[in-house]
């Protein structure tokens, strides 16, 4: 486990026993305490650099006002907790005060796991909705280009990427997906430059364990270099072309 995932953890461990502990001896605000501070913490700072709690506290305050200085009783908990949901960039959001007089708001950011790079250009994250991509950041994951349907990539396409990205031999292998129609899938490897033609993803699973064997077992011996194509579309052989 990364050292930043541990922090992070312990951090969000902490501030969950202060919000039991202050539920538990302090169950109502004193209604003359004032907000005097907004505290917002991105959860996942370390792994996603897509927010930071200034951007957060901006658009906070076009969304909600100035929160600052309103008796903390009064403050619209629920209402930041939905604002803040309506960011392109959160998955989750949670809001508290303590005592003392200070909101503190705890986010954590939507992890994108492909993008898109078509007709139009965006991410789809870990629970298969769209992501905007940001001119300020990137994220490092599988690229799918070509005409690709939304509603393709969001079931078979999705779960295809996940496929590759959870083997660590085809994780290697693929650097990018084209999408010529859902019927007709290309591969482009890192290495060389063939195209591997996938076809439709039905048994896609058999289609790699092919090429796999004739990565490992016949190109090793004579060479794939010179092939424009690998056609994977044909039972029980791979069909290459010069």
């Amino acid at each position: 486990m990364k050292v930043s995932t541990v922090i992070s953890i312990v951090c969000g461990s902490f501030l969950t026993a202060y919000v039991l502990f202050a539920t538990f001896f302090f169950p109502s605000m004193p209604s003359n305490v004032l907000c005097k501070q907004v505290s917002i913490r991105v959860e996942d700072a370390a792994e996603r650099a897509y927010l930071t709690p200034n951007e957060l506290q901006q658009y906070l305050s076009t969304s909600c006002g100035n929160l600052v200085g309103l008796p903390v009783d009064e403050l619209p908990l629920g209402q930041i907790e939905h604002s803040l949901l309506k960011h392109p960039m959160l998955r989750y959001a949670e809001a508290w005060c303590s005592p003392d007089g200070v909101l503190y708001i705890q986010v954590t950011q939507r992890e994108p796991v492909l993008r898109v790079m078509g007709d139009e250009n965006y991410y789809v994250d870990s629970d298969r909705r769209r992501m905007p991509v940001r001119a300020t950041t990137a994220a490092y994951v599988p690229v799918v280009t070509g005409r690709v349907p939304q509603r393709f990539v969001m079931g078979e396409l999705f779960d295809f990427v996940q496929f590759i990205e959870k083997d660590n031999y085809w994780r290697a292998q693929i650097e990018q997906i084209h999408v010529v129609s859902p019927q007709c899938i290309e591969l482009v490897p890192r290495v060389g430059s063939g195209i591997v033609i996938l076809g439709s993803l039905d048994n896609y699973t058999g289609k790699l364990r092919k090429l796999k064997r004739l990565y490992q077992e016949g190109f090793s011996a004579f060479g794939w270099t010179d092939y424009a194509e690998l056609d994977l579309r044909y039972k029980g052989q791979v069909v290459c072309r010069k």
